[in-house]
């Protein structure tokens, strides 16, 4: 069939005549693919190349709440006195590790060396880590590890606040299913009797007050020393596990490790003038601490500890892990299956792995 085509007004068009309708056959596309066929009978309508089909929608981004709730008032909590400490952020650790969420309360809040880390202090002077990420949302929280092996700190409710001022922190009393004290210090035999001693007979008291059931209280191992030797250190600790059984009879756990041994991280001092920011040290104490735990693990320590003087029983003594240590305050502020008194130090290295 031909087609007589004219020019009318510069336009192209089809001569009159030919307008006819059209009786050959078609060819449409279906699925983006050419099909050859006799007139189709049914009206769908063709569907367009693939190429020519518009992407899809992507989907609307997860919406996160601008205020999300405070972790310490959506899970039970265990408040922690010094947890900033070499032991203290092993407790926090410890319980963050067994579901609980977990509010600190020291002097400087935050530990030190952490701040220093991410102002660019880190040992070495690792300047790349840069200033501090804001915290996570409790949303995008996961259990699974991260590559940051300080990433916990975000998990816990830091609270700068004196022990002696109660009223500074007496509001994360509420809620709390338990307080672990690791409060300690060495100095003037005054000072060590008030932080040893009084600073935790006024937790204690504070916590007792306020109804929490349980506590615990690192303390030490009790060897027989004269009063002479560090008489506000041993006075004080043994003033504040007095207190502790006072006022928690039942379960109050005081617990009596020798020497704790672990990586501990100090902050090292700067001069005035210096503008970079403070330096980090890590101190293997395991170096020295393992070694000697594995020798007197060979022994029969806790019977001969007994029968021996003061000076020979204080060598038989078994070190434990800081790691251990921490675990043990955790069960004993809040697992009601821990009878209350004194745990000692081999009794914490055999129920605590360390």
């Amino acid at each position: 069939m031909g087609f007589n085509v004219r020019s009318r007004h510069g336009q192209t068009e089809l001569a009159p005549e030919d307008r006819k309708p059209f009786k050959g056959r078609v060819v449409w596309f279906d699925g983006g693919r050419p099909k050859e066929d006799a007139r189709p009978t049914s009206t769908r309508v063709a569907s367009p190349p693939a190429f020519l089909r518009s992407p899809p929608s992507p989907p609307p981004p997860l919406q996160t709440p601008t205020n999300p709730p405070s972790q310490s008032s959506s899970l039970p909590h265990l408040l922690v006195f010094g947890g900033n400490g070499f032991v203290g952020t092993r407790v926090c650790q410890a319980a963050l590790a067994a579901g609980l969420g977990v509010v600190s309360v020291s002097r400087s809040g935050r530990p030190r060396w952490a701040a220093a880390e991410a102002a660019g202090g880190a040992e070495g002077g690792d300047a790349s880590r840069g200033p501090p990420s804001s915290p996570p949302s409790p949303l995008s929280r996961s259990p699974s590890p991260s590559s940051d092996p300080d990433a916990w700190i975000h998990d816990v409710e830091w609270v700068a606040a004196d022990a002696f001022d109660v009223e500074s922190w007496k509001e994360a009393l509420e809620g709390a299913v338990g307080v672990v004290s690791t409060l300690g210090a060495f100095g003037s035999n005054a000072f060590m009797e008030r932080i040893c001693g009084d600073a935790n007979v006024a937790v204690f008291e504070a916590a007792a007050s306020a109804g929490v059931p349980r506590a615990a209280f690192v303390s030490v191992h009790d060897y027989g020393l004269p009063s002479f030797v560090l008489p506000g250190y041993f006075g004080g600790k043994k003033k504040a596990e007095r207190a502790l059984f006072r006022l928690f009879p039942e379960t109050g756990v005081a617990l009596r490790p020798g020497f704790v041994y672990g990586t501990r991280k100090v902050v090292l001092p700067s001069s005035s003038s210096s503008s970079s920011p403070p330096r980090t040290l890590s101190v293997p104490l395991g170096a020295l601490g393992a070694p000697l735990d594995a020798a007197l693990s060979l022994l029969p320590t806790e019977s001969l500890s007994r029968s021996a003087p003061s000076l020979a029983g204080l060598a038989l003594v078994p070190p434990v892990r800081v790691e251990a240590l921490a675990r043990a305050a955790v069960a004993a502020a809040t697992d009601p299956e821990v009878e209350g008194g004194a745990m000692s130090a081999w009794q914490i290295k055999e129920r605590y792995g360390g």
